[in-house]
């Protein structure tokens, strides 16, 4: 063998009990799972009294953003996590269409330059999703990527950031860009439709494109139209049920939330909606990530659908119009009363203009400038040109232990892969890209016993393999891909705060990726075995 993780409590990711068994690893594989005292290895690690199990996969990732900054992904594989989903919330990277390049890099640039990235448009050299996917490949990865295709790229290539319905002609046309991407390895077609231009489809296009999903054999994942009460949490839910039974495809709700105060007694209503459906028939699963308070830029939280039209490149320069802007400060103090929630709830994660105001509410900067909180809200967007990332306390604790608890709950961040220094070091972003998998398994494995270990470990491996397809990954079983965290039940815990956002978490002590060792003693090690797992 050339690793033997000696003496260790095995989960092997199907929700039974630990058992003591040593682990081997030859090459990318595992080769025995046994009482291996009397084998030889190149490597012998000592494990006893830390649990042996997959490595998990985070279902919700936006790290294919951060991949061109750092390869690292420090903050992911240091939570255990050896294979991410990306191409989440209808957006990426690919597919890029010759006679629309332009607009979408300015729609690329605007949007990311919310989370202070830059993704560098002489990097972007390729056309279609399978030249993007082998970019990926050739840059080196150090845990494996399982790639999506954004709705709202198709629609950008194919239409850019018009509103309205498509024609016949144009929907064809996205309908077979569609279908190449998922010819090139795509495993699905994700939606971000509270975001340009995701926001302006109906659900007849969203139907359309999903049976070319469902032809091959991919999956409809979905932020939905709305998770609180401006954009109504069971309409955009029962929405997505809707696509996945006219298409007959397997469906995901991505980052499962009630946003709000007045949609909070909701939850109830909306697991049962997916309960419903799954004694229907549909293959219908969600993911969630253990914090209160969400995190997105503040014009898709605020902006009614009308304000986000115009070009691309300077979308909110319209709104300082006398009559346009007394319109949108009616519908965003309407919409803000309407959800229940209170600006002392929206803190300024990263704002390009002002390193100042991050960390504080959007009420406080009220207070401290003698303005409304609707008018600095309104401010902020426009002289960043929309470029302003919040972070939201929107959720309550009782809504996240439900969730997390329900049968069809995955883990995911929704968070990318980030270093505390540097460009990716920046603002108070959200904790999560630093401690989402290791809070589950601390706080509500551990001390609040919402679920059990046993129970957490399937929803972070063996679930999520499950409904990709990935037969070879998401357990411990002879002959599957060496994909392996061991961590340390009794301390393991996220450390990352909203205070302090960039905290590796402690307890995760070694991480394998297709057998080859990427954290050892909670450390990184500089090794990219990681690659694109194309479908």
């Amino acid at each position: 063998m050339d690793v033997i993780l000696r003496g260790g409590a095995v989960l092997d990711g199907l929700g039974s009990k630990a058992v003591h068994r040593d682990v081997g690893v030859k090459g990318n594989a595992i080769a025995a799972i046994d009482d291996l005292s009397a084998a030889q290895a190149d490597r012998i690690i000592d494990v006893a009294g830390l649990v042996v199990a997959p490595g998990f996969i985070d279902m919700h990732s936006h790290s294919d953003f951060t991949f061109s900054l750092d390869r690292t992904a420090d903050s992911k594989i240091r939570q255990g996590v050896t294979s991410e989903v990306v191409g989440q919330c209808g957006i990426g990277l690919a597919p890029i269409a010759a006679n629309r390049r332009d607009e979408l890099l300015r729609y690329l640039s605007s949007l990311l330059s919310s989370f202070s990235l830059d993704i560098g448009e002489s990097a972007l050299e390729w056309s279609s999703f399978g030249e993007y996917l082998a970019d990926l490949n050739r840059g080196g990865l150090v845990a494996n990527v399982i790639p999506l295709v954004g709705h709202g790229i198709l629609r950008l290539a194919t239409v850019g950031m018009r509103q309205g319905k498509l024609t016949d002609e144009e929907l064809i046309q996205m309908q077979e860009l569609l279908g190449n991407c998922l010819e090139d390895g795509a495993w699905g077609m994700s939606t971000g439709l509270i975001y340009p231009p995701g926001i302006y489809s109906n659900t007849q296009e969203l139907i359309s494109l999903a049976n070319v999903v469902a032809e091959k054999d991919g999956i409809y994942f979905t932020h939905i139209r709305g998770e609180g009460e401006r954009m109504p949490l069971l309409p955009a839910l029962e929405e997505a049920i809707t696509v996945g039974r006219s298409a007959s495809v397997p469906v995901h709700i991505s980052h499962f939330k009630q946003a709000g105060k007045s949609t909070w007694p909701k939850v109830v209503q909306a697991l049962n909606l997916i309960d419903r459906a799954r004694d229907e028939s549909l293959d219908i699963t969600a993911d969630i990530y253990p914090y209160c308070a969400g995190s997105t830029i503040l014009a898709a939280l605020l902006l009614p659908a009308w304000a986000h039209s115009g070009e691309s490149s300077q979308p909110y320069l319209r709104l300082l119009g006398d009559e346009l802007r007394c319109r949108l400060l009616q519908e965003l103090e309407a919409g803000v009363a309407a959800s229940g929630a209170d600006w002392d709830e929206f803190h300024v994660a990263l704002y390009s203009n002002r390193s100042d105001f991050e960390g504080l509410t959007i009420k406080q900067l009220a207070q401290q400038t003698g303005q409304q909180p609707v008018d600095v809200a309104l401010e902020m967007l426009v002289n960043s040109q929309g470029s302003v990332l919040v972070n939201a306390a929107l959720m309550r604790e009782e809504n996240v232990q439900l969730g997390l608890s329900h049968p069809a709950m995955m883990v995911g961040s929704d968070g990318d892969a980030r270093r505390p220094s540097g460009t990716l070091g920046m603002g108070k972003l959200h904790p999560r890209s630093y401690g989402t998998f290791p809070r589950v398994l601390g706080r509500y494995v551990r001390e609040l016993n919402v679920v059990s270990l046993e129970e957490a470990v399937k929803k972070m491996t063996y679930l999520p393999a499950r409904k990709l397809g990935l037969r070879d990954r998401g357990r411990l079983a002879v002959g599957c891909m060496a994909d392996i965290v061991v961590f340390n039940p009794d301390t393991v815990i996220d450390t990352a705060s909203f205070a302090d956002p960039y905290r590796y978490p402690i307890g995760i002590e070694y991480v394998l990726v297709n057998g080859q060792m990427v954290v050892e003693g909670g450390e990184s090690v500089g090794r990219f075995p990681g690659k694109v797992l194309q479908k």
